[in-house]
């Protein structure tokens, strides 16, 4: 990436990458070559392993949560040295998303459990991902199933947490921030396919093809708009842009004859939101 930008004489850049693009040889290039970046530490280093076993214990207290996007976060902000130069280090913990994870494969290991008791042996079709987390054992004929704690909790060790190095930003929320715009293009096209329903174009020419793709890309640059609007009023203290939407899709257009239409009662919280996103309180629409 470093080749490509200087052979399109890309300057003042800063790399945002994912933790596939972390080894100690591009860490390595990126400090020789004096560039900004900000990457993720994968689970598989013993680098993330040791920064989150220091914050472990820290981390959960109060004074260690921010909120960015609307998300509680706890965070643990230290510096470590990689090739003979200092590195800002955030380790990130958001306890709703280990909970969900804990509740996801809880669930799926229980009804393993329960679907293996009172059998005589385990099904020869019977092929689960799951079944590493309980413990079989044959008593008087009969499946005797208890569930591998250590396992379990082995695998929900890491959950929750997020490690990431920045070249020279200082500030956890802005480190996290810049993390995940990084998923800005991906998101737009996740967008397009799925909350715009534009997956399948289901259209017979190509006349019906260009104004389909038209209509999502409008709608694209709307959502795009209103993403920004939400963070630049922090909006995302208080809101998600889905329940932002929800509470707009309440409003409803009303046909009062040929020429005249109206809007319903516009809310509290509706009122507030056209405020912030600086539109006209409508009245009337004809």
């Amino acid at each position: 990436m470093m080749e490509y930008a200087k052979l399109f004489d890309m300057k003042n850049l800063r790399w945002v990458m994912d933790k596939g693009f972390f080894s100690d040889e591009n860490l390595a290039g990126m400090l020789k070559n004096k560039v900004h970046f900000t990457i993720s530490v994968p689970f598989t280093t013993s680098l993330a392993q040791t920064l989150v076993e220091k914050a472990r214990q820290r981390i959960g207290r109060p004074a260690k949560t921010v909120i960015v996007n609307g998300d509680l976060i706890n965070v643990e902000h230290g510096k470590v040295t990689s090739h003979r130069k200092t590195l800002q280090s955030f380790v990130y913990y958001n306890e709703r998303r280990y909970l969900d994870a804990k509740e996801s494969l809880m669930k799926q290991v229980v009804r393993l459990e329960h679907f293996l008791e009172g059998r005589r042996s385990i099904p020869p079709s019977l092929s689960n991902q799951y079944m590493k987390y309980l413990k079989v054992r044959r008593t008087r004929g009969n499946l005797n199933i208890s569930r591998d704690e250590e396992k379990i909790m082995q695998s929900l060790k890491n959950r929750g947490f997020l490690v990431i190095l920045s070249s020279d930003i200082t500030d956890a929320s802005e480190a996290l921030h810049l993390y995940r715009a990084k998923d800005t293009v991906e998101r737009a096209f996740d967008n397009i396919k799925n909350e715009l329903d534009l997956k399948r174009l289901r259209v017979h020419s190509d006349d019906a093809m260009n104004g389909r793709i038209f209509v999502g890309f409008v709608a694209l640059v709307l959502m795009s708009w209103l993403d920004k609007k939400m963070k630049d009023t922090k909006l995302y203290k208080h809101y998600t842009q889905e329940e932002v939407m929800w509470e707009l899709k309440r409003l409803k257009l009303v046909e009062m004859g040929p020429e005249k239409k109206m809007l319903t009662e516009i809310s509290k919280k509706q009122a507030v939101l056209f405020k912030k996103f600086d539109i006209a309180l409508p009245k009337t629409l004809s």
